[in-house]
């Protein structure tokens, strides 16, 4: 089976927000043209470990090397690139070099390169994500686990993420359902008014999201 590694650097805004923001790219294609990634690539026959395979796809795609890897924080098989089904593995970049003298990226595969808010990541449309993005993007937030199943099960899914009341309201469709999170315990409703069913792992929380949701 084919095995892709990607990589997600994040870096705080350097004003007084400290808003921290993540280094996505838009894919020229052929595969999912025009949708938004971590970036990162096929792992090759000479490839010894998924390190290697990231730190050479960076520096030919991106012009840039990651010099420290971090944690795994995702890694689940999806059911279709270039025609058929692929393993994704998504690492932390902790560290970052730009051709080693702190030059420009270079773009190849894909034609734009955005540093985005978790937010604005969760709100994109299924047409202009890869499968993988939002699963990995979710695991930054609380509760994250949930999330991270849902959107890999539902592409089109959009997050609205309210930060002060801890709820995220996920849009499919026509169909509505709010998420909250607190101390281990997810509660999920198909509407913030409604009753709430209280679960105490993610797994059984997701697949009740997406029951509403599907």
């Amino acid at each position: 089976m084919i095995r892709v590694v990607a990589g997600v650097f994040q870096q705080q805004r350097r004003d007084a927000t400290h808003i921290t923001e993540y280094l996505v790219a838009r894919r020229r294609g052929p595969a999912f043209a025009g949708c938004w990634e971590f970036p990162g690539g096929k792992q090759d026959p000479g490839d010894v470990s998924d390190q290697h395979t990231l730190r050479r796809e960076w520096r030919e795609e991106l012009n840039a090397c990651p010099t420290e890897i971090g944690r795994l924080l995702y890694e689940r098989e999806h059911p279709v690139r270039d025609g058929g089904p692929f393993t994704l593995a998504a690492y932390e970049i902790r560290h970052l070099v730009h051709d080693g003298i702190g030059r420009a990226f270079d773009l190849d595969a894909h034609d734009m390169l955005w540093y985005a808010q978790i937010d604005e990541i969760m709100a994109l449309s299924g047409d202009q994500v890869t499968p993988s993005l939002k699963p990995i993007t979710s695991k930054f937030l609380p509760g994250g686990d949930a999330l991270s199943l849902i959107t890999a099960a539902l592409r089109g899914v959009t997050v609205d993420i309210d930060v002060r009341r801890g709820f995220y309201d996920l849009r499919h469709g026509e169909k509505d359902v709010v998420i909250g999170y607190r101390s281990g315990s997810w509660g999920v409703s198909p509407n913030v008014a409604d009753s709430v069913e209280v679960f105490h792992d993610a797994e059984h929380a997701a697949w009740r999201a997406i029951e509403l949701l599907g």
